[in-house]
């Protein structure tokens, strides 16, 4: 802990991977290119966002999204009500069957990456973020890489992501 703790000059390079890993860098945001898991992601986009689109626009419902979303009372929040919600798919190992039936071919995929289905610490969602919300600054569980993709990104290059000093805007498709 202590050699790690030396390299730490602001909150921004806390980082606990360094003491499960200390021979991989640390980096606030990865090139997708050289994780697997984000070309995967990247790979499987039209799938993800056409069962994405299908819950949205449910056509019995009058919001597809916050129907399953309110029907799961497991999901936490960073954020104040309005601003950023969530849809789990799978949590600490179990699986959002709700979700599964109404995006099955998301569930199969997923369902065959060790890091998502063998993991018992994951998380995997769908978050929806508001206009003009913002996610409070945070420290996740470690040892963890985060892997996000924009599945539906209404405002292009309007929003995106802050990871210590480093910054990513959204863009569909992208990890």
């Amino acid at each position: 802990f202590a050699a790690a703790a030396k390299t730490w000059t602001t909150p921004w390079h806390i980082n606990f991977n360094q003491l499960r890993y200390p021979d991989i860098p640390a980096r606030p945001i990865w090139d997708a290119r050289k994780v697997p898991l984000a070309r995967f992601l990247e790979e499987n986009y039209p799938i993800f966002r056409a069962e994405l689109e299908a819950i949205v626009n449910a056509p019995d419902v009058a919001d597809g999204y916050e129907a399953l979303r309110r029907a799961d009372v497991s999901v936490e929040s960073l954020s104040t009500p309005g601003g950023w919600d969530a849809i789990r798919i799978v949590r600490y190992g179990h699986w959002n069957e709700n979700f599964c039936l109404f995006a099955p071919r998301t569930c199969e995929l997923l369902k065959t990456r060790k890091e998502i289905a063998e993991c018992p610490y994951v998380n995997t969602n769908y978050y929806k973020l508001w206009p003009g919300a913002h996610l409070k600054p945070h420290f996740g569980n470690a040892p963890r890489l985060t892997a996000h993709l924009a599945v539906i990104a209404p405002e292009p290059l309007r929003s995106g992501l802050t990871v210590g000093p480093s910054q990513s805007l959204w863009i569909e498709g992208k990890s």
